[in-house]
């Protein structure tokens, strides 16, 4: 298959997968400042591209639709524009069907490589240095999560203890901020600590590209396809649940369906956390 010369991101693929397929595409040597590659995206996900300084070039999604003659890649699970149909890659037709989202997405680096005819040249990702910036804090807390995926996120009381207990380390630490100043803004904060502490999203996902140490805190999801990059710490509450990783955002094991006491999420134990972030601190300050 004819190498993508122009990405269509859609506006309905999670920003983590986004961000995984554009990585790759410079790890395999498709898009480069020498050879960017033009992405059509909806303007408020503009920012994603930014990351790789040069490699990708952005115009609006409307673009995309005045004709292009060669093979598009789209990146997206959404049914394509009439007019764009025929004429595009779409991860739908590629990933395996019958799965939730988060298990079709755990294959998409491997699909896309195989559906291109590629190969990775650089096995981690490809951010140029100069594009992450000095951290200002040393531990990032990124808490929040989608309305509809609250099975993901810790307790409120068990981010406070968490937060209170590295404070009082002499910790500089920056929780996400409640009030969204949009998605520039959100990676920004995700670079500026040098340790990310995520439960399973986007966070994490920007953490380990800005090589950040990142610690995931996994419950009804895992990412454990990270596992391969040695910034990657995963930690799993205690196994008590027989469906878990159940990739749902809502709990069907819980006997009284208060997540907050009986979820996956409420059992992790700070006691596993906290030295697990202590010693990402002392491995990234090693000369």
């Amino acid at each position: 298959m004819r190498q993508p010369l122009a990405c269509l991101i859609g506006s309905d693929l999670p920003l983590g997968d986004v961000i995984r397929a554009l990585d790759l595409l410079v790890r395999a040597g498709v898009a480069s400042a020498a050879s960017p590659v033009r992405c059509f995206v909806p303007p408020e996900r503009m920012p994603l591209c930014a990351p790789w300084g040069e490699a990708f070039t952005v115009a609006p999604v409307e673009e995309a639709v005045d004709g292009l003659a060669r093979q598009m890649l789209y990146l997206s699970l959404a049914p394509l524009p009439p007019m764009l149909a025929g004429r595009v890659l779409e991860l739908e037709a590629l990933l395996p069907a019958g799965e939730t989202l988060k298990q079709r997405t755990q294959s998409l680096p491997q699909v896309l490589l195989a559906a291109l005819g590629l190969t990775e040249t650089v096995l981690l990702p490809a951010v140029p240095p100069a594009a992450v910036p000095r951290p200002a804090f040393d531990v990032a807390l990124n808490w929040r999560v989608p309305a509809d995926w609250q099975l993901k996120t810790l307790p409120p009381a068990q981010w406070a203890a968490l937060e209170q207990a590295l404070t009082q380390r002499g910790l500089r630490v920056t929780r996400q901020p409640e009030q969204d100043d949009g998605l520039a803004g959100y990676m920004a904060w995700c670079a500026s600590a040098r340790v990310m502490v995520s439960c399973v999203g986007l966070g994490c996902h920007l953490g380990l590209l800005y090589r950040r140490p990142t610690v995931i805190l996994a419950g009804p999801t895992l990412y454990d396809e990270a596992l391969d990059d040695p910034l990657c710490h995963l930690l799993s509450p205690q196994d008590h649940c027989p469906q878990r990783p159940c990739n749902a955002p809502r709990c069907s094991w819980s006997p009284t369906g208060d997540v907050s006491a009986d979820g996956c999420m409420p059992r992790h134990d700070l006691s596993a956390i906290i030295p697990r972030i202590l010693s990402c601190l002392a491995q990234e300050a090693a000369p």
